[in-house]
Parts: structure tokens; sequence; C-alpha cells
């Protein structure tokens, strides 16, 4: 089990993590390109298989960092936030048949105060 405050990257080969949006503040610029993604099922999904299926559904080749931040979750971050947009509007998503529950990341709400017991479809 990983320890809450303790992540494992997993991020693309070809990955390009830079964001410039000088408009906006460093937290909305996070809220826009980052997600948090827990996959709902009572088993562990190993988080590098879980990745090759998101990247595939997902068509992303570059420009997206997988953090896995506790059981069946991750950190999504991506540089393109049309991209965030996208998987949000394509929703919903799911891992070897389970459902991925995908919320924006609000740099001032801990990730343990998230709850994913609801997921518009």
């Amino acid at each position: 089990m990983t320890h809450p405050h303790h992540t494992q990257q997993i991020e693309n080969k070809h990955s390009s993590n830079k964001v410039s949006h000088a408009a906006l503040s460093a937290g909305d610029m996070i809220s826009k390109v980052s997600l948090i993604g827990k996959i709902i099922t009572s088993n562990t999904i190993d988080p590098n298989m879980a990745k090759t299926i998101l990247l595939q559904e997902w068509q992303v080749q570059e420009g997206v960092c997988i953090s896995l931040v506790g059981r069946n979750m991750f950190v999504l971050h991506f540089s393109d936030e049309h991209v965030v947009h996208r998987i949000k509007l394509d929703a919903p998503w799911n891992v070897l048949g389970n459902l991925l529950n995908l919320q924006h990341r609000y740099p001032d709400r801990p990730i343990e105060q998230l709850h994913f017991n609801h997921n518009p479809f």
C-alpha cells in the first residue's frame, strides 16, 4: 500500500509537462490541467496496467504524467487543458471493467477530503 504522502510517478517517455498560461493563477492552472482519478473496485489494479489502458483509451501520446497517490487513486497532470476537457466530456471511463471516477484537482482541497461516491453519466 502506498503511503498518502508518497507518490509513484508513471510518466510518458515523451511527456512534455510544460504549461504556461500567465493570465491564470497557479491554482487555477492546476485545476484546469489536473484530475484526480479513482478506480472503483475492491481489487487493487496494477498502476502500470491502468496507465496503459487509459492512455490508449484517451488516445494521449504525450503531455501527461500519472502519479499513484493511493490504492487505485491517481493524480493526472496534462499539458493541454483541451485534453482534460475532452476526457471529462467523454466520461465515464473504465479500467478492466471498473468505473474510473474523475474529479478536477483543486490545490486547496486535500485529496483525503474528496468523495468518489457520485459520478454523472
